[in-house]
């Protein structure tokens, strides 16, 4: 786990309380060991994403079910970071008694996928002011031919009727 920079955790749900590995401590900008509640830890949790979260892991922990998430939490430093989390009801003689699971920081995943998202709004524009420019330029070339040809067919009505000269025209 540690290898493949995962945090492992375990919330017991008896006593509200989190153990987890060095790692997990680090993802979420903790030192090892620290005591955390799980309010302390919903706290950590982005308020955009903080009620969310909460109604899962509170449905998780009702219902004895596997869940996964994507989050971001608010370091102690004020840097965000995203975590994905998994994790699972451990149930001992048919009560929920603890929630098991491991999280990971896909900070640099969401990111890229921020830019491409971004490039991609960008290319749409793009791709949306060339097509205007494009409709602006035959637009604007038909209206000067049809002008040119009117000015013409006004020339050739003000001038006597000499059939060969029409005819030339």
């Amino acid at each position: 786990a540690s290898a493949a920079n995962l945090g492992l955790w375990k919330r017991n749900l008896a006593d509200d309380t989190f153990t987890a590995t060095d790692k997990w401590f680090e993802l979420f900008g903790y030192p090892p060991g620290a005591a955390l509640t799980f309010r302390e830890y919903l706290a950590m949790i982005h308020p955009d994403d903080r009620e969310r979260v909460a109604a899962a892991l509170m449905a998780v922990a009702e219902r004895g079910e596997e869940y996964a998430t994507e989050y971001q939490v608010t370091l102690p430093s004020g840097e965000n970071r995203w975590i994905s989390s998994i994790g699972k009801v451990e149930v001992v003689d048919g009560i929920p008694r603890s929630l098991r699971g491991v999280s990971v920081d896909i900070t640099k995943r969401k990111l890229a996928e921020r830019s491409a998202h971004e490039l991609s709004g960008k290319l749409i524009n793009a791709q949306e002011k060339e097509r205007a420019r494009l409709a602006r330029e035959l637009h604007d070339d038909l209206s000067q031919s049809l002008a040119l040809l009117s000015i013409q067919l006004q020339s050739l009505g003000s001038k006597p009727s000499d059939s060969g000269a029409i005819k030339k025209h």
